[in-house]
């Protein structure tokens, strides 16, 4: 089973429902989700936008944790974030950041599709997500 940002599971126990749902009714009232897709693309992307502040928080309480309990600031104790875990959080923050760069480009080709389908013309992109 797996735990944290990877996990299938994306409200902690000792996490804010309410701020999670705030945070979907934004993101569906931003984007008007038409269909099934549409929608089920929006939440993924509060789910991941979710995973993204919950590696910001996790490893702001490390440093904290770390920081609470290393010795003086003159002594020799050490108060940084061991390099290995600053890696970790690299990788989840830039995998995170794919995957949120990955469904806005699908949310955008989904709703491209359907408008084609029903003959409505395709906004032309200001911003490409390629960019991004």
């Amino acid at each position: 089973m797996r735990h944290g940002i990877l996990s299938n599971r994306f409200i902690a126990d000792h996490e804010n429902y309410e701020v999670f749902t705030r945070l979907l009714t934004d993101l569906v009232a931003e984007y008007e989700p038409e269909t099934a897709l549409e929608s089920l693309l929006v939440e993924r992307l509060a789910m991941l936008f979710w995973r993204e502040r919950r590696l910001a928080t996790a490893e702001a309480e490390q440093a904290n944790l770390i920081y609470a309990n290393s010795s003086s600031p003159f002594g020799s104790g050490s108060r940084n974030v061991p390099i290995a875990n600053q890696y970790l959080v690299g990788r989840y923050q830039g995998m995170l950041g794919r995957q949120i760069k990955e469904t806005l480009r699908d949310l955008r080709d989904e709703r491209d599709r359907r408008l084609r389908q029903i003959g409505q013309p395709v906004a032309e992109e200001t911003n490409s997500f390629e960019d991004i």
